[in-house]
């Protein structure tokens, strides 16, 4: 944990979103990286098969903390993705 608590305050801005929806989903990173708006419900992340490893629905519970961090990116950026690319 020390080291997780570490790794969140060293990071800043878009990296530190993605660190904690990292260590506080269980997410792989690519899923992180590759998240789209549509998947973001209100108490959960619902990703495709076809973006999971096992090639079935990936349902993943999140915390109030974590939808309000997902709902406030959504929120403040028009790509369709959670964690647009600058490119």
């Amino acid at each position: 944990m020390d080291e997780f608590v570490a790794v969140v305050n060293a990071a800043r801005g878009n990296v530190k979103d993605m660190v904690l929806a990292l260590g506080l989903t269980g997410l792989r990173p690519s899923n992180v990286l590759c998240l789209r708006k549509d998947e973001i419900r209100t108490e959960t992340i619902q990703i495709p098969p076809e973006k999971m490893k096992n090639g079935r629905w990936g349902v993943i519970p999140v915390s109030t903390f974590v939808a309000d961090l997902l709902r406030q990116r959504i929120t403040n950026n028009d790509s369709d993705y959670v964690f647009p690319s600058p490119e």
